[in-house]
């Protein structure tokens, strides 16, 4: 469809027909995404596996061909045509300090429509907005890719922060958002890495790069002051997941061991929260 795409932005017409002079085009485009060097050679191997299952014939598939260079990149890209060219604008990505400007504000607004009778200090906003920023960059440095985390994830984690100190008990309390922040953080950015060294590395960051000290006077009260270090954030979030999954009933002879706990937390709060997700492993 790209030629039709290309008539509608360019000539403002489909299949010759005007568009109404009302109507207002806008296009955005994926960008080039190469693969990390793991990835590409997982890729590589298994092209290469699929490739040997095919006839001899004319069509070239050597390292340097059109579906080599494509298989390098994240996801497939089409080529855009030279018309639309001098229309493609890059604007980039944000910049560190103008992202932390924007979870600061997503921040504020989650706590106070979260607590709207209280009064919360500006240590406590700090506080939260820190240690996201700190588990976007960590998973950025992991994983190698600046994109592989957006606002949209820490618009999800406060959405989850939000659900996890409103069912925590039956009242909602003040106390419960630093738990609940954890349980939050760990759903969107702790489970997804791979290596178990690189979850211990999150809390460790997370705790030394904190924008406030965890036993700040102003943050007593908030359920942050007790997790005062990196394996306590690690163990309460262990303990947390593990309350979460004693509610659920689980059939005789099954052994609730921390894999079976994580899947069932994340399965769970996935669908009570309308959260897409994919469980990948064995069976």
């Amino acid at each position: 469809h790209m030629g039709l795409i290309t008539e509608a932005l360019c000539e403002r017409s489909i299949y010759g027909e005007p568009l109404p002079d009302n109507l207002y085009l806008l296009a955005a485009l994926n960008p080039y995404r190469m693969q990390s060097d793991e990835d590409a050679a997982v890729s590589a191997a298994a092209a290469a596996a699929a490739d040997a299952d095919l006839p001899a014939g004319l069509a070239y598939r050597g390292a340097h061909s059109a579906a080599a260079q494509l298989r390098k990149l994240v996801y497939g890209v089409k080529s855009v045509p030279h018309t639309l060219r001098d229309m493609v604008f890059d604007f980039g990505s944000l910049l560190p300090k103008h992202e932390r400007a924007y979870v600061l504000a997503m921040t504020e607004r989650c706590l106070s429509e979260l607590f709207p009778q209280l009064s919360l200090p500006t240590e406590l906003r700090d506080q939260v907005a820190g240690i996201l920023v700190v588990a976007q960059s960590h998973v950025r440095t992991v994983e190698g890719d600046p994109s592989v985390v957006s606002l949209r994830d820490v618009r999800r984690c406060l959405d989850l922060v939000s659900f996890f100190t409103v069912n925590f008990s039956r009242q909602k309390k003040l106390s419960q958002l630093g738990p609940s922040v954890l349980l939050g953080v760990a759903f969107v950015y702790y489970y997804r890495l791979r290596e178990q060294q690189a979850r211990s590395d999150l809390w460790k960051e997370i705790y030394g790069r904190a924008r406030v000290s965890w036993s700040h006077r102003l943050l007593r009260g908030s359920g942050f002051s007790s997790l005062n270090s990196a394996r306590t954030l690690e163990e309460a979030v262990s303990r947390l997941q593990t309350r979460f999954c004693q509610r659920l009933d689980i059939e005789k002879g099954i052994a609730l061991n921390e894999a079976l706990k994580q899947n069932l937390f994340v399965t769970v709060v996935s669908i009570l929260n309308k959260i897409p997700v994919f469980l990948v492993g064995k069976p």
